[in-house]
């Protein structure tokens, strides 16, 4: 009979890549279409990320910062791309996809989710991300968001506990 402790143990690899493969299809199943505002139109944002807070005061950071493109599709689902340096001083990429939901009636709030890929978090800091093999690791956030004008949103991103990002949306 096979031990589940040593199974695990010795599928170390599998175990988090059948994790985040089961992430994806639940996160992916979960947005059904008909929750979403269809009137909302394509196009492209620039998302502008000045400084990165972090709550972990344990740990001494360096000054990070994020630009990133965004391209909303119908029923606003978005893939997304962003250059960041991360709070080690690394350059890092990340590609995301994701949904954005109105949160009431008014359509000024909204709330967004998102998964992906994330690359760049090298030794010795490759432990700081999660299930991180090589630099490649998965990535999510969740965002909660002012929509200004048609053009300009501003959101704050949760992307791990103690990781916060103030983001400044300009669309066109």
């Amino acid at each position: 009979m096979l031990n589940p402790v040593k199974l695990m143990y010795m599928n170390r690899g599998a175990l988090p890549k059948r994790a985040c493969s089961t992430a994806v299809l639940c996160f992916l199943s979960a947005l059904t279409p008909g929750l979403a505002d269809e009137t909302e139109p394509a196009g492209f944002s620039l998302s502008l990320v000045p400084y990165i807070i972090h709550t972990n005061l344990h740990t001494r950071y360096e000054h990070a910062w994020l630009i990133g493109g965004e391209y909303y599709f119908d029923h606003r689902w978005k893939m997304s791309a962003a250059y960041f340096v991360n709070s080690f001083g690394q350059e890092c990429q990340t590609v995301h996809i994701g949904k954005r939901f109105d949160v009431f009636t008014n359509k000024q709030y909204f709330l967004e989710a998102s998964i992906g890929v994330i690359h760049g978090y090298l030794p010795p800091y490759n432990k700081n991300a999660y299930a991180n093999e090589d630099g490649w690791g998965p990535s999510a956030s969740l965002s909660f968001g002012y929509k200004i004008n048609p053009n300009v949103d501003i959101a704050l991103d949760i992307v791990a506990i103690n990781v916060y990002m103030p983001r400044l949306i300009l669309r066109w």
